[in-house]
């Protein structure tokens, strides 16, 4: 009888290891998770620098809170609330703090080739023609059908504060002579990708586009959904030896952008 213990025990192992290569299998079968771009539809929002996503600050700076108030005619409004220190104080003080909070109309989700980053919202309400902090739909498909698509870093918008305005002159002083000024190439690096990303409260992974630009400006997580391609997150690449132009521009310099790091509906 003790031969066939092993033997048993070896019956039972492959089983198990079975049973596991199946539950393994099911799992990668699975559709991706979807998130609904609707009503009440909720995003935080963390700033990043070089890529990479820092704890969150015990006080909360720098943290957005966006929720979809509204989606009537394919046109959301959304709901935002920052809280940041006042440039040149010390966070420590109260009294250095602000709170940028708005609601925004996005008027160009259908077929925008522009976004407006977080970091470059002004104080109030407003509404744009750009795709805010999604991929417009039209833009999607083309990246999903051909690999590529035009593209804005257009954020020189009039109700953004006029220090922001020399953007738009970098990425049109960059743009090859025979393009449109500040035009450029959003192109597909992989369509598979996976987003790391909280979502109702689980720690998930999203199917994304990882895109990058013509110009190598910065780099893009869109999310796989034609129906709500939003851009989960956004980083700026720091240039060798800095940008050319007579106004520094910080941010662009020291690699900052942003990034969706959890999602309620």
């Amino acid at each position: 009888m003790s031969y066939l213990v092993p033997r048993i025990l070896a019956t039972l192992a492959l089983i198990i290891l079975a049973t596991s290569a199946q539950a393994a299998l099911g799992d990668r079968s699975e559709e991706p998770q979807r998130i609904p771009l609707k009503k009440n539809l909720r995003m935080l929002i963390r700033p990043t620098l070089m890529g990479l996503v820092p704890p969150a600050d015990p006080r909360s700076y720098g943290e957005m809170f966006l929720r979809v108030t509204d989606f009537a005619d394919n046109q959301p409004t959304l709901n935002f609330e920052v809280k940041e220190s006042i440039p040149g104080t010390s966070p420590k003080d109260d009294e250095a703090t602000r709170i940028r909070r708005g609601n925004i109309t996005v008027t160009g989700l259908a077929a925008a080739n522009v976004m407006l980053a977080p970091m470059f919202w002004p104080n109030g309400d407003f509404t744009t023609d750009s795709g805010l902090t999604w991929v417009s739909r039209s833009t999607f498909s083309r990246l999903k059908r051909h690999g590529k698509a035009d593209w804005r870093l257009d954020f020189a918008l009039e109700q953004i504060p006029a220090e922001f305005h020399t953007l738009n002159d970098l990425v049109a002083q960059l743009t090859p002579e025979d393009t449109e000024a500040g035009v450029i190439e959003l192109k597909v690096d992989d369509d598979e990708a996976l987003y790391p990303c909280e979502v109702n409260g689980e720690r998930t992974q999203l199917a994304a586009l990882r895109l990058s630009d013509s110009l190598g400006l910065a780099e893009y997580w869109v999310l796989n959904d034609v129906e709500n391609p939003l851009m989960l997150k956004m980083s700026f690449i720091p240039p060798e030896g800095g940008f050319n132009g007579d106004t520094p521009l910080g941010l662009v310099q020291a690699g900052a952008g942003y990034a969706v790091v959890e999602i309620d509906f």
